[in-house]
């Protein structure tokens, strides 16, 4: 059944994921993410497959991200990423959160009409970008830069 059979309305979403450079935050269109936790098998001179030695984890991200300009700011999406990779600056994913007012244009989202938005908590600590891939153009679809990414730790505290 859908929210038109009943009449209810759908909640409004008044978060997102994005990158935290400092006091910028940029949005994520999209993210995958995947932990390694590498093993290594130990074998025996009489017996194969005795045990295994845990190697440390490894956090990897895909991070899908618009190209566009900041409000209030010359430089671009593509810009700060492309400077990032280059000076292996460390990065945090971070939950932000609209604060609810109707008008103006968020700090760093630059989406007229959709409040301001505000760091919340970090879900990605650490994070370093390892590749970027920038200009992935479409007719007809906004250009999107990819970038691979590693990260030192996960945040994972129960969220309100």
């Amino acid at each position: 059944m859908s929210t038109q059979d009943t009449g209810e309305e759908i909640g409004h979403w008044n978060t997102q994921l994005a990158m935290s450079f400092g006091n910028t935050l940029l949005p994520i269109k999209s993210i995958s993410w995947r932990v390694d936790t590498g093993k290594q098998v130990i074998h025996h001179l009489h017996k194969h497959n005795v045990g295994y030695v845990n190697a440390p984890q490894e956090i990897f991200l895909t991070i899908t991200m618009y190209q566009m300009a900041l409000s209030g700011d010359t430089k671009s999406v593509s810009n700060i990423l492309l400077e990032a990779a280059r000076r292996n600056q460390r990065f945090d994913v971070t939950l932000a959160v609209q604060d609810g007012t109707e008008g103006g244009t968020g700090p760093a989202f630059g989406v007229e009409g959709t409040g301001t938005w505000s760091f919340k908590s970090i879900v990605f600590k650490n994070c370093t970008i390892e590749s970027y891939q920038g200009g992935n153009v479409q007719p007809g679809e906004a250009p999107e830069d990819v970038i691979q990414a590693r990260c030192l730790s996960i945040d994972n505290s129960p969220r309100e």
